[in-house]
This record gives structure tokens, C-alpha cells and sequence, in this order.
């Protein structure tokens, strides 16, 4: 989707929708508030209990809770958008958010019910950087049937896109009415660790594009899309690995298998490893010729690229281990983490964005991840 808007509308409006991108990021993990973690846990739960039927009953329970606070969140958001404070201030696209936000915390909590059944590939496929690919697939034909190059088309080929993944997927969500039981209660508490830990990790990278749109021009926080996207390569394999490990690490946390969990560590670090350098060495040795896929107007960006990549591959080295963290019970750790971090890395976006501008953005980019692989390193190395 990057790449679309890149080539078609430029730089200034790649800019916007990394906004717009982020701000749908922050709204849906304060919307979820961790529920979708915990959906995962006990769903994956469900499963080694040999209870897989309750699961969809798991997914309705987590849906509810997240009902009323995903239509404030969403109202809320959409006032933002129309407001001059991102930079947007575009009615149209303020519309198209209220109604393609519900549609996609839908997706995301049936995503984590996915993830609980050991269905990480699926569950892959609902996530906004696949919606936003499907999207692209909506948007590159609407605009050479339409001839209509209005930036609302981006917008609007994303709702289009993740309504038709729910018509889809929809049916396979009905439970039938001798499986219904009472309401299933989820742990609130565990998922407040989760909210708090969902945030950092999401402000702190992607979402960092809201926190400095109000000191940063549109047309180069688009340069810096480009880049963080190109950067985001490094990451695929762990964020695959990730949604692997996350059933695997309860059945074993849940056993006490130290030697398991152990082991699990390992593989998930070598792997991530191995996976992410071939993309991370294309980044570091043809960055001119990556970029070129945005156009030739990013190429001058390579030069902020360096820090978002040794950011990206120490974090998927040992991001992936997050997971086994988190179902092993040491979300409260990383949720203070978490906090410490947020509280810290804000002000520091915002004041290095002012001063030292796209340098500024992508060295603040690189420490949070450094300082959080080392956080989680420390961590896993107690729970093994």
C-alpha cells in the first residue's frame, strides 16, 4: 500500500496515511485495552484443555468487552482526524474511519482467537499491514477505472478491503445456539499488562508517526515512511514466529517445562536470526535501489535508513521472545518496561523531531528497540 501511494500520490501523502495508519494502531490497542492477548492465552488454553469448542465463545466474550470502548475510541479519532492537529483535516477521510474501525477490531480479536488455535498463518492475514496490501489491490485498478487521483481513494480502498475480509470470514464465526453458555469471563487485569505493553511497543514505532505529526511537514514524514517500511522487512520472519510460539510457550509454561521453554528460546532466536539478515544485508548494501521502489523522489531518504535497520534486527532477533514472556507470566515486567519507556521516549520523539528532525525521529526509533530487545533478553533469561 506503501508503494502505491508512494507512486501514484507522492511523498506528502505517503506522509498522511502513516498518520492516519498510526493513529489506527493507538485507537485499536486502547480499544482492545490487551483483550486480544488474552483471547490468545485462553483460547490456547482451550485447546490443551482438549476444549476447543469454547473457544468461539472465547472470541464473542472478548468481542463484547471491546464493543463500547471501540465506539468512543472511534468517534473520538475520527474528531481528531478532521481537526488541523495531524495534519489531515479531511471530513471524508474522518467518515471512512468511523466505519472502517469497528470492522477492524473485529478482525483483530477473530485474528487472536486464530493465533490460539496454532492458526498463525491465517491469523497473519487480518492484521492492517495485510488489509493495507489488500487494499492496494482495491486502489490500483480504482484509479485507473475512476481517473479519480483524490487521496480519499486510499482511505476509501482500505474500508472496501477489510469489509469484504469480514463478509468472508463472518460465517465461520457463528457458534451455534447449543454451544452457548454463560459469559465467559477474561482475565481484565492481565489484559491491562497487555494494553500497557501493546502501547509502548506500537507509539514507540509505528505509531511514532502521530506523536511528531504536529512538528514534522507531511511530505517528510513520508520520506521517513518509506524508509520505516523498507526497515520493517527485517521483521516478517519474527513477527511469523511470534504468533508460532504463542500457544507453544502457554503449553509449556502451563507444564512446567523449563527444558521446553528453554529450547524455545533458542529456536526462536536463531531463527529469527537467520531469517531476518538476508533482508537486512540488502538494506545495508543497495539502500538506493530498495528506496527506488517508493521513486526516485525517497532515494535522498538512504541516508536515515542505517539506524531503523540495526533497530529492526536486534529487536527481531529477540522480539520474538516477547510472546514466550508474556504467556509465561511476566507481563508485569514488561508492562512497566513498557510504561518507563513510553513515559521517556514521547518527549524524547517529539524534542529530537523539532531539533534534528528525520535524524532526530530514527535515532529516538532505534534506541527504544535496542533498550526494549535488552529488557526482553533479561527477562527470558530469568523465566529459563
Amino acid at each position: 500500500m506503501s508503494v502505491a501511494i508512494a507512486r501514484f500520490f507522492g511523498a506528502e501523502a505517503l506522509g498522511k496515511f502513516a498518520v492516519f495508519a498510526s493513529l489506527v494502531g493507538v485507537a485499536a490497542i486502547i480499544a482492545r485495552r490487551g483483550i486480544d492477548l488474552v483471547v490468545t492465552r485462553e483460547v490456547a488454553n482451550a485447546e490443551i484443555s482438549a476444549n476447543s469448542r469454547v473457544g468461539l465463545l472465547i472470541f464473542w466474550a472478548g468481542l463484547r468487552k471491546t464493543f463500547w470502548v471501540t465506539t468512543i475510541v472511534a468517534a473520538i479519532t475520527s474528531a481528531l482526524i478532521f481537526s488541523r492537529y495531524f495534519g489531515i483535516q479531511s471530513f471524508s477521510i474522518a467518515l471512512i474511519f468511523l466505519f472502517f474501525f469497528p470492522i477492524f477490531i473485529m478482525l483483530s480479536v477473530y485474528s487472536a482467537y486464530l493465533r490460539g488455535k496454532h492458526r498463525s498463518g491465517a491469523a497473519a492475514l487480518l492484521d492492517l499491514g495485510s488489509l493495507s496490501g489488500l487494499a492496494a489491490l482495491v486502489l490500483v485498478p480504482a484509479l485507473y477505472v475512476l481517473r479519480d487521483q483524490s487521496e480519499t481513494l486510499i482511505y476509501a480502498s482500505l474500508l472496501v478491503a477489510s469489509a469484504l475480509v469480514a463478509i468472508g470470514i463472518f460465517p465461520h464465526m457463528r457458534i451455534h445456539e447449543t454451544d452457548i453458555e454463560s459469559d465467559f469471563k477474561l482475565d481484565h487485569v492481565g489484559s491491562l499488562f497487555f494494553l500497557a505493553s501493546a502501547l509502548s511497543v506500537f507509539v514507540l514505532q509505528t505509531g511514532a508517526f502521530a506523536v511528531v505529526a504536529p512538528v514534522l511537514d507531511a511530505g517528510l514524514l513520508g520520506q521517513i515512511r518509506a524508509v520505516e517500511r523498507l526497515s520493517l522487512l527485517i521483521t516478517f520472519p519474527m513477527v511469523a514466529i511470534t504468533a508460532y510460539v504463542a500457544p507453544l510457550s502457554v503449553r509449556a509454561h502451563r507444564t512446567g517445562q523449563k527444558a521446553e521453554m528453554r529450547k524455545l528460546f533458542y529456536q526462536t532466536t536463531v531463527a529469527s536470526m537467520v531469517l531476518s539478515t538476508f533482508p537486512m544485508l540488502l538494506l545495508v548494501f543497495f539502500p538506493k535501489q530498495m528506496l527506488l521502489i517508493f521513486g526516485s523522489e525517497f532515494v535522498d531518504s538512504q541516508n536515515i535508513l542505517l539506524p531503523m535497520v540495526i533497530g529492526n534486527f536486534v529487536f527481531s532477533v529477540f522480539g520474538a521472545s516477547t510472546m514466550i514472556c508474556f504467556m509465561s507470566g511476566l507481563a508485569r515486567s514488561i508492562a512497566w518496561m513498557s510504561i518507563i519507556l513510553l513515559v521517556v521516549a514521547i518527549p524524547a520523539y517529539i524534542i529530537a523531531a523539532t531539533y534534528f528532525g528525520a535524524m532526530g525521529f530514527v535515532y529516538v526509533y532505534m534506541i527504544t528497540l535496542l533498550v526494549r530487545s535488552a529488557w526482553i533478553l533479561t527477562n527470558m533469561f530469568r523465566l529459563i
